[in-house]
């Protein structure tokens, strides 16, 4: 048993962000894309096979993970690549696509509403112009959200013994099959950054 903890802790000590990524064959480039996802769409739904590669990890080296991951996440959103890809995104569901004279969609006129509201920083600002204030509203989100978790509720046969649960939505229940120990490193690494940027 000895033996054991010492292999995992010089696993854990061995682990960086690289080493993650190569542990679920992901590349740079799709790991951005799941970030950027999980950012803007504030849900991304992942591979089943990383999610089972994940799942397969002890609990440590998952908790290990959640933490670097959270880094990354902050390392991520305040590169240059995001705040570009982000504008990017924003101009494309914002209306701003006029093609000479004609009356403005139904569409063009919602998303000209969307963007005063998220502009006059509304507390349901769906795409802001800051990508900082985007970012700050996910975190805060997703500690919202995770805090509402029963970790101790029932399942049987993979659905919820308590209807209540049963009829949570699926970020709510991806939160709860994370577990725990890695729901509550996250929202340590987040309550942290938080902090950093007067959040």
């Amino acid at each position: 048993m000895k033996t054991k903890l010492i292999i995992v802790a010089f696993i854990l000590m061995a682990f960086n962000v690289e080493n993650v990524l190569t542990q679920f064959g992901i590349s740079s480039e799709t790991a951005n894309n799941y970030l950027f996802r999980a950012v803007s769409t504030d849900y991304v739904q992942f591979d089943k096979e990383l999610v089972y590669r994940a799942r397969s990890l002890p609990v440590g080296v998952r908790v290990s993970c959640a933490r670097l991951l959270v880094n990354l996440l902050r390392e991520y959103t305040q590169s240059e690549t995001f705040i570009n890809s982000y504008k990017k995104y924003r101009r494309e569901r914002l209306a701003g696509k006029s093609h000479g004279f004609r009356l403005p969609s139904p569409s063009d006129l919602v998303n000209k509403v969307i963007d005063k509201v998220s502009n006059d920083g509304s507390a349901s600002t769906a795409l802001p112009a800051d990508p900082v204030v985007l970012v700050r509203n996910r975190l805060k989100e997703f500690l919202e959200d995770s805090a509402t978790v029963n970790f101790d509720a029932k399942l049987n046969g993979g659905v919820f013994t308590d209807p209540v649960y049963e009829s949570k939505n699926q970020k709510w229940k991806m939160y709860y099959r994370a577990g725990k120990p890695v729901i509550e490193a996250a929202q340590d690494e987040i309550k942290k950054w938080l902090d950093r940027v007067g959040g």
